[in-house]
């Protein structure tokens, strides 16, 4: 009689384990990923907003007049307009494209005034414009700033501690 040799393989109970295992270090680690897709969505609009100052400042350098970033806080949009001689207006290019923004993410500035819902940042030709510190939040209460750390500074993203104070009269500042 031949002798029974064991079948290369795992058992039941081995198995089973293994995904008790598995789902213990899921339940571990899943609340830390959830802060680290609401950390994504957080930088992602702070960087949008940033990419929109950025191309309003290319444009008015490039085509010789005044622009604006334009941010809808009620509806979560955010767009650019030129000076015409009709006053600001959505240019019909891809320029003047609405941009929606994330709905759970929370935009202010003492810039903007709260009966229009509307932040607005206008930027020259020339290079200069309006100094304005964008605060960016998210439902957890995690912010990030858009903001120009001097006149002299491009904007950029960062970190409430990272902005120095800086006075601004009724929240613009012409550079």
């Amino acid at each position: 009689m031949h002798a029974r040799r064991r079948q290369p393989g795992f058992t039941l109970i081995e198995l089973t384990l293994v995904l008790i295992i598995i789902g213990a270090l899921l339940a571990i680690v899943a609340p830390s990923l959830r802060g680290l897709r609401t950390s994504t969505r957080l930088d992602d609009t702070a960087g949008q907003l940033l990419s929109m100052i950025e191309r309003a400042s290319y444009r008015a350098a490039t085509e010789g007049r005044p622009y604006r970033v334009v941010i809808d806080t009620d509806d979560h949009l955010c767009w650019i307009e030129a000076q015409t001689a009709g006053g600001f207006e959505r240019p019909t290019s891809s320029y003047g494209k609405k941009v929606a923004l994330d709905p759970n993410i929370t935009i202010e500035s003492s810039a903007a005034d709260a009966a229009l819902d509307f932040i607005t940042l206008r930027v020259e030709p020339d290079g200069t414009g309006e100094l304005v510190q964008l605060d960016v939040f998210d439902d957890a209460g995690n912010q990030r700033v858009v903001y120009a750390p001097s006149l002299a500074e491009p904007y950029r993203v960062g970190k409430p501690e990272d902005t120095t104070p800086y006075a601004i009269g009724g929240g613009n500042a012409a550079y």
